[in-house]
């Protein structure tokens, strides 16, 4: 009886604590479960859409944002390659699929109201024990470049409706000055001339601004053709040997060994370049100093470089000098106008030529 006794009180002891087990892993079932649910509700709601698939290009997640994206629920997208795919409901899908983003930088698809939309795209890595599996992070940038062009279109309106008035000014300011109305005063000749340099500034203002519009619309028109690259920059010179002399500045030009230079570009656009990057170095370089171009043959492309002995730039603000409307500390110091739209411009089209620019 004392054995059996024994055996009695081990198999109980035993089922106890197979029963404390069992509770146990129903709690640690029941507390993944809620973590899971957790996290699939926190994925559901983020603002990007989620797409998990594997190496075989099959849909293991979606969230509720890339459902609603790509037109597809996750369950009619399980276990179907989408390599092979041809059901026209996938067609969406596939394009976010198989979107090149590390060379384009958006997809556009249509909604289903008839309107676009603008999806930046990334892929990455990640792990499963399974196999290897990627992440694609779909962002909707649709208001944010329908924010943009109702700013570009307001801009582009704006500066037309400024440009007929201002003409206006100018000529009547220009027909005062030259005398057509009877003699001035030389008190009331300086002014109407610091009126005239005015009317002249925003002028160019205006024309920034315009030109920023057709950038963004892709509307800045260009005209390729071969051209001989010094003709060019030495028209640019020459327009700026009045305001070197005035303002005591050396303009240096380093020619290379090989002077003709002819290559496809656009003349004009490349001009605007030139004269943004030169009106920059004498605005920030005080007198008696130093400017330096050079130009070169490297491979395939044509570096041309403008030096100065100005001001510089801050080494805290380098990486917003090509951005709309920015000027350095330092540059809105010493010359309070100005519009911070030239090198915004000037890396526009120099991008739009296949180069970059740089500093």
């Amino acid at each position: 009886m004392f054995f059996l006794g024994v055996i009695i009180l081990v198999i109980i002891v035993a089922l106890a604590l197979l029963v404390r087990r069992a509770i146990n892993f129903r709690s640690l079932t029941l507390e993944l479960a809620r973590e899971r649910d957790h996290l699939v509700s926190i994925v559901n709601a983020l603002t990007a859409g989620i797409i998990e698939y594997d190496k075989n290009f099959r849909i293991l997640l979606m969230n509720a944002k890339a459902e609603e994206i790509s037109g597809v629920g996750t369950d009619e997208v399980s276990n179907i390659d989408l390599r092979t795919a041809e059901d026209k409901k996938f067609f969406k899908l596939r394009k976010i699929m198989f979107f090149d983003d590390k060379s384009l930088r958006q997809l556009v698809l249509e909604s289903l109201g008839g309107g676009k939309i603008y999806l930046e795209i990334s892929t990455i890595s990640a792990g499963r024990r399974e196999g290897e599996t990627s992440i694609k992070i779909l962002r909707d940038v649709s208001r944010d470049m329908a924010l943009a062009q109702i700013k570009s279109e307001f801009i582009s309106v704006a500066a037309h409706q400024l440009r007929t008035p201002l003409a206006a000014i100018k000529w009547t300011l220009k027909v005062i000055l030259e005398g057509e109305m009877g003699a001035i005063e030389p008190a009331q000749k300086n002014q109407l001339e610091k009126a005239y340099a005015s009317s002249e500034r925003m002028n160019s203002l205006i024309s920034d601004l315009l030109d920023v519009s057709r950038i963004e619309e892709g509307r800045f028109g260009y005209e390729f053709k071969e051209a001989d690259f010094n003709e060019t920059l030495n028209e640019i010179l020459k327009s700026f040997e009045t305001v070197s002399k005035k303002k005591l500045i050396k303009l240096n030009l380093k020619e290379p060994r090989d002077r003709v230079i002819r290559f496809t570009f656009d003349p004009a656009r490349i001009k605007i370049v030139l004269s943004n990057l030169l009106d920059n170095a004498f605005n920030y370089t005080p007198a008696a100093g130093i400017i330096e171009v050079e130009y070169q043959k490297k491979g395939a492309f044509l570096e041309v470089s403008v030096q100065d002995s100005g001001i510089g730039i801050p080494a805290d603000q380098k990486s917003r000098i090509f951005s709309k409307f920015f000027r350095g500390d330092n540059a809105v110091k010493m010359q309070t106008e100005g519009s911070g739209l030239g090198l915004f411009i000037a890396k526009n089209i120099v991008l739009r030529h296949g180069g970059d620019l740089y500093f």
